[in-house]
């Protein structure tokens, strides 16, 4: 006797990457917490991304093939807040930065 657990997952996975397709059509801006959100969505993003891929780092902002740009942030995480290497007037500025690119456009 099947639970459907199976099958609940295949189609929120289905759904997941429908959500993550749409999103990526029409964001103008991306913003990633992390190098390994940064790596993650070069990876997705495929030939859109310059070879080669700019290195990650806080602040650096990546022109895409297509117009949109990625900001890179250090991730929100006990460890880069607690040691001063993300402060709450980093992360200000980056989500400012974002909301700069994505209304001038």
């Amino acid at each position: 006797m099947s639970s459907g657990a199976g099958e609940a997952t295949r189609s929120n996975e289905r759904r997941g990457g429908f959500v993550l397709g749409w999103l990526v059509s029409v964001l103008a801006v991306f913003v990633v917490l992390g190098r390994f959100a940064y790596q993650a969505l070069c990876r997705y993003l495929g030939l859109l991304v310059p070879r080669p891929r700019p290195k990650f780092g806080h602040g650096v902002e990546v022109e895409l093939a297509n117009g949109r740009t990625i900001v890179c942030s250090y991730h929100v995480s006990q460890q880069n807040t607690f040691t001063g290497r993300l402060t709450e007037d980093m992360l200000d500025d980056v989500v400012g930065r974002c909301v700069h690119l994505a209304t001038s456009r």
